[in-house]
């Protein structure tokens, strides 16, 4: 610790000689009486009721020696930490020690304590500055090479603010602090994630996806990489296609540009879409203008077939790759079958290791995507009285029909029915299960997978006599895809796959039995009569379709 300008100071000391001899022992036991009195009594100093100091700009030094001057303070501090140099600049009268102090210290760095007598100085904290919230950031997204980017989404990590950069590139969103992280994501570039900071205006330079470029394609001859493809190819993800779809042409819908894809039907079985590749080629037949399908290099005729197609029949769980063929340059190694475009299929494939075993079980619930709601009989009634009225012919129901149907006292002979909801059931259940294993060493690799399809018909009937007269859609598929290395520079592929479908259906289209259930009078006939039998149809009357 220092104390500057603190010094104690003592009477005159007065020497002593031999002429004072005489009598001596006398004097020197006064005189140290007298000085043993001296310096046991403490020394006060008198502060004044007021301070008065002008200075400017004087060093801390000068400062405290002038308040000690008038005082009786002594000052501390490290010097190490106080700056003895620092400029001070005062102007109070008759103000107390502290208002001197406040004063004095007002704008500097040191801060000031009073204990007693003493003054403590010590240096003064650091403001810890308060961050505002919900700042306001500005900026612009640009490419490597200045481009403005439009639509680009820009949100705050962690959260759900975002927004879009504008025709310009410009963006504006809200933080709530500084430590707040923006995340800028755009297609076919690098994402960027950057601090705000001290920052109000935040310009990005984003750097395209290498990644997207150095990946894989399969193309007619081979493979190759994005970056050097200049036929118009397109590969889907397959994440995007695990869907739970009996068949592959309804999983491809809406997953990749320029194809065509129409469901005429939902009957399990018949389901799957017909579908083109940039549009329509001839109007002759729907065949002709199928793309051509490559399954694991293997030509199929398939595209649009039915029911056992083994393009449609595919499992999309064993699909490693799937590449679209759609403009003549990526084509053309296919000659005229290539004209409606391509589409390749490469299955999974062994991989070295372990063996690693796989298993997916899917359940679910399927449905109309919308059901029509008939007319009840009462209503039918009415309504075709008053066709016929309007028609100037006579009315077919009496109001005493009318009454008793609407009462339901006599359904065998007043038949009220909705044929939709004694036809049709609101769910059906599906089932899906997916079972593989594969591995291998350096020489032979193996992938050996088996699925289970089953899909229940939305008819509304019951067991009879053991029998389920429901439709019922079952599949089974098998797949081995085994690799052996020969030599070094031979690999022999060996691929085997395997599908059983087990198909049951009504003795009656789909399709038909639609139309009678669309068709039938809700008054002409009970679906059955008191003994158990199925109440036949009357002339004109339309079909029993549960008959």
């Amino acid at each position: 610790m220092k104390k500057p300008f603190a010094q104690a100071s003592c009477g005159r000391c007065v020497p002593f000689s031999n002429e004072h001899r005489g009598g001596g022992k006398l004097r020197l036991g006064w005189l140290l009486a007298l000085m043993t009195m001296l310096f046991s009594l403490p020394v006060f100093s008198q502060t004044p009721a007021g301070l008065t100091l002008r200075q400017s700009q004087v060093s801390l030094e000068q400062f405290i020696a002038a308040v000690q001057s008038q005082s009786d303070y002594s000052f501390f501090y490290k010097d190490n930490e106080i700056n003895a140099n620092t400029r001070i600049s005062v102007d109070v009268k008759d103000a107390s020690i502290n208002d001197l102090l406040a004063a004095a210290f007002r704008g500097t760095e040191i801060a000031y304590r009073v204990q007693g007598r003493q003054i403590v100085l010590t240096k003064r904290p650091a403001a810890v500055a308060k961050q505002p919230k919900n700042l306001s950031i500005k900026g612009m997204v640009t490419t490597t090479s200045g481009e403005p980017l439009v639509g680009v989404t820009v949100t705050v990590a962690g959260t759900t603010t975002g927004t879009l950069t504008d025709i310009d590139g410009w963006y504006t969103i809200t933080v709530p602090n500084r430590e707040s992280v923006l995340e800028f994501r755009y297609v076919g570039y690098q994402m960027r994630e950057t601090v705000v900071g001290n920052r109000t205006m935040l310009d990005v330079s984003m750097e395209p996806a290498t990644t997207e470029l150095e990946s894989v394609v399969v193309v007619g001859y081979g493979q190759q990489k994005k970056a050097t493809l200049t036929g118009a190819v397109a590969s889907i993800d397959m994440q995007d296609i695990k869907t739970p779809s009996p068949n592959l042409s309804n999983s491809l819908q809406g997953k990749i540009s320029g194809v065509i894809s129409v469901q005429s039907s939902g009957e399990p079985g018949y389901d799957n879409s017909t579908f083109t590749i940039r549009g329509i080629g001839s109007f002759v037949n729907n065949s002709s203008n199928a793309p051509l399908i490559i399954v694991d290099g293997v030509q199929r005729e398939d595209a649009n077939s039915f029911n056992t197609g083994v393009f449609n029949n595919i499992d999309p769980e064993d699909i490693a790759s799937i590449s679209l063929l759609k403009d003549a340059s990526a084509t053309a190694v296919y000659g005229a079958k290539g004209a409606n475009g391509v589409l390749i299929i490469t299955t999974k494939r062994g991989v070295t290791g372990k063996p690693r075993l796989s298993i997916k079980i899917e359940s679910g619930l399927t449905s109309f995507t919308k059901k029509p709601e008939m007319l009840n009989g009462v209503d039918y009634m009415n309504l075709y009285n008053e066709a016929r009225r309007n028609s100037g012919l006579g009315e077919v129901y009496s109001r005493n029909d009318i009454l008793i149907t609407k009462s339901g006292l006599d359904p065998y002979i007043y038949p009220n029915v909705d044929w939709m909801e004694e036809v049709y059931k609101t769910f059906s259940s599906v089932t899906n299960a997916h079972i593989n294993v594969t591995g291998g060493g350096e020489t032979v690799r193996y992938y050996i997978s088996a699925s289970f399809y089953d899909q229940e018909g939305q008819y509304k009937v019951k067991r009879a006599n053991g029998y389920n007269p429901n439709l019922s859609y079952r599949r089974y598929d098998f797949r081995s895809n085994v690799d052996a290395n020969l030599t070094k520079t031979t690999l022999l592929q060996l691929n085997i796959g395997a599908m059983l479908v087990d198909a049951r259906y009504p003795g009656i289209s789909s399709g038909d039995l639609w139309y009678h259930t669309l068709a039938t009078s809700p008054v002409a006939f009970p679906t059955r009569y008191p003994n158990g039998s199925w109440a036949g149809p009357a002339r004109t009357a339309g079909a029993n379709p549960l008959n």
